[in-house]
């Protein structure tokens, strides 16, 4: 079967798994009743923060560039970035979004080592902030949790990764990681001829080490901007607080206020886990997600659905800045002219040092 099939299938399963273990424990009816009871004047902030989202992003990501002495205009790098967005929609599984910035910025002449070691920063720092995120959450609503491993695995886990990101920073740690580097280096030359036997082991090998290498060079090339990553921290909360925000007011729009200590404790936790790579868009994940939280703090399960609903709609406004900047450079912006373009060794190009 091909990859890319399995992986679409699986992806589809797990949505229609979620969705018919939550749909089964709520009746339609109460969440149709919940959602004619809407209010719509409280949908107009979020649809305004989330308009706001891609600036933030581009002020965190502009802070990065400028380390490179690359100082793109943050009015450039947020139309990249709704460009990009609206693009993704089009297109999931073929091109993401992240590969569809480093191409329109390198069309912009900028390099794409630049571009992927900012990229692959911001992506660390902003999961290090929704690890804190639900850390803090976590202690303030762990009581509410079900016993077992379910209330530990969360702080276990958050833990485990920021102190797998500290550990890239260690000075021992870079030494260490530079030798296993060359002696697993060495071994690849030397059984090259035993691991072409196992041609998915050695791809898999290679994909690796590439993928360690560009985010060893981009840990190498913040550790001594602490100033930048305090910045890229500070932009991070903010972009988060407005996500808890959009939450707190949809609830709101359903007539169901929730104290906003318990939205501070549980969107963060949603938010990681519509991040895992195994669901469409977080589609089935987010709504159990919403259910299993929410419900435990006393909201009504048909109102945690409707949230969670409401939430694409949402998203889906957020897309109209993207559209419009796409039309306006539909002739270059088209994913036909996308993927002709796109260099298809762009992935060694990303963790290629650059010589000056």
């Amino acid at each position: 079967m091909n990859k890319s099939l399995f992986k679409t299938l699986i992806k589809l399963a797990v949505v229609a798994l979620c969705l018919t273990v939550v749909i089964r424990s709520i009746e339609l009816d109460s969440v149709t009743s919940v959602l004619a009871n809407l209010d719509w004047r409280y949908l107009i902030p979020p649809i305004l923060m989330i308009w706001l989202e891609p600036y933030l992003s581009a002020k965190k990501w502009h802070v990065l560039m400028a380390h490179h002495g690359h100082i793109p205009p943050v009015g450039q790098l947020t139309r990249v970035l709704y460009t990009s967005n609206f693009l993704s929609l089009l297109s999931p599984t073929a091109i993401g979004a992240d590969a569809l910035r480093v191409w329109m910025l390198r069309q912009r002449g900028y390099r794409v080592f630049h571009t992927v070691s900012s990229m692959l920063m911001d992506r660390v720092m902003a999961l290090c902030v929704l690890l804190g995120l639900v850390l803090a959450g976590w202690v303030s609503a762990r009581a509410v949790l079900p016993e077992g491993v379910i209330r530990w695995v969360i702080p276990l886990v958050c833990l485990g990764v920021l102190f797998g990101v500290v550990l890239f920073y260690l000075p021992p740690v870079v030494k260490r990681y530079r030798c296993i580097k060359t002696a697993l280096a060495m071994w690849y030359r030397r059984d090259d001829h035993a691991l072409r036997r196992w041609p998915r082991l050695h791809a898999l090998g290679l994909k690796t080490g590439m993928t360690l290498d560009a985010l060893f060079d981009a840990f190498q090339d913040y550790r001594d901007r602490p100033a930048a990553l305090l910045q890229v921290i500070f932009w991070n909360l903010c972009l988060q607080g407005i996500r808890i925000l959009q939450i707190h007011f949809l609830f709101l729009a359903l007539r169901h206020p929730v104290p906003l200590i318990q939205e501070i404790a549980f969107v963060p936790l949603v938010i990681i886990l519509v991040m895992l790579p195994i669901s469409y868009f977080g589609i089935g994940i987010k709504e159990g997600a919403f259910v299993f939280l929410f419900t435990r703090v006393g909201v009504p399960s048909e109102t945690c659905l409707a949230v969670s609903i409401l939430t694409y709609p949402v998203i889906l406004t957020g897309l109209i800045p993207g559209l419009f900047f796409f039309l306006s450079d539909r002739d270059t912006l088209s994913v036909k002219a996308i993927r002709k373009t796109m260099n298809p060794d762009a992935s060694e190009a990303a963790v290629e040092r650059p010589s000056s």
